[in-house]
């Protein structure tokens, strides 16, 4: 089949589209399924620029397992991008093939001219999680950032949510105060009007620890948001770690931690799900290991030590 200027066979860049802010729309999966079914495209956006970066002159019916191979190469070495790890890779390379997919039930290309190529495997979620003392070590070192006169830094601020919600890094940098009810003791992850997504935004309670700090963030925003505005935790966090002398650890390190934390203390499994708005094999896979005394209770169950 021609490509979509009817030149000749599709390019990957034509069937992908121009992932840019305010690019021309054309016949892509970008500006036809992203833009219209996706969420938050952030993410999107960063793997399909790569995509077109490496694979966007070449005809799709030309891709070979070689240049599958040559794209986890430059990306593993930080030839394209920043040097990434392959549960990274693994989430980008995906856009390449449902470009394929949406160009191929759009008849804009045949089946007979996909690719068949190997995509790296997902890696296994990782484990490192805080023990108290190392969370403790880290709120102190965020407390010490930079802020404003009087009011506490941003990213203590975002420590502390992290924390107190187990929720992801997007949803408390973009969370508003109408979505904090301190009268009731609740905030709500998905903003009103927004669609929830596979990753799910579940109402959490306030935590009562962080009730009063949650309290004083409420009364020194001055804007919309919580934190102030939407940008970047980026270097503020990675100087808070460093100062904590944490290695390993990212924002979503703490969304795991506070599971994990519930696992050892007996909290179920069921519950802890509804607070991160996993589903329950996602919570099972993850944190069973993580509840000893579940697991003993299962297997005394059947007989009474002698």
């Amino acid at each position: 089949m021609p490509s979509a200027n009817g030149n000749g066979p599709l390019l990957v860049k034509e069937a992908v589209g121009d992932p840019e802010e305010g690019s021309d729309a054309t016949a892509s999966y970008w500006h036809e399924h992203v833009l219209r079914n996706v969420i938050g495209v952030d993410t999107q956006r960063y793997a399909a620029r790569k995509i077109n970066q490496h694979f966007g002159h070449l005809a799709i019916r030309d891709i070979q397992q070689s240049d599958i191979d040559a794209y986890i190469d430059a990306r593993r070495a930080g030839r394209l991008g920043r040097p990434s790890k392959d549960g990274t890779i693994a989430r980008e390379l995906p856009v390449l093939t449902a470009a394929i997919n949406h160009a191929i039930r759009n008849k804009r290309l045949s089946a007979d001219d996909a690719p068949r190529f190997k995509l790296p495997p997902a890696s296994d979620p990782k484990d490192r999680w805080l023990a108290h003392e190392e969370a403790d070590r880290l709120l102190a070192a965020a407390l010490q950032s930079p802020a404003p006169k009087g009011k506490l830094p941003r990213i203590y601020k975002f420590v502390v949510l992290a924390l107190a919600t187990w929720s992801r890094k997007t949803a408390l940098v973009t969370l508003r105060k109408d979505q904090v009810d301190l009268a009731n003791r609740m905030i709500y992850l998905n903003p009103h009007g927004r669609r929830q997504t596979k990753k799910r935004r579940p109402p959490v309670p306030i935590a009562d620890w962080a009730l009063p700090i949650i309290t004083r963030m409420m009364d020194e925003a001055d804007g919309i948001y919580l934190l102030g505005d939407i940008g970047s935790i980026r270097t503020a966090f990675a100087s808070a770690t460093k100062r904590a002398n944490l290695k390993g650890v990212t924002p979503h390190t703490l969304r795991h931690t506070g599971a994990t934390w519930a696992a050892q203390a007996g909290v179920s499994l069921e519950d802890i799900g509804g607070v991160l708005g996993d589903d329950i094999r996602t919570v099972y896979k993850t944190y069973l290991h993580h509840c000893p005394e579940h697991l003993r209770k299962a297997v005394n169950a059947i007989r009474k030590a002698a």
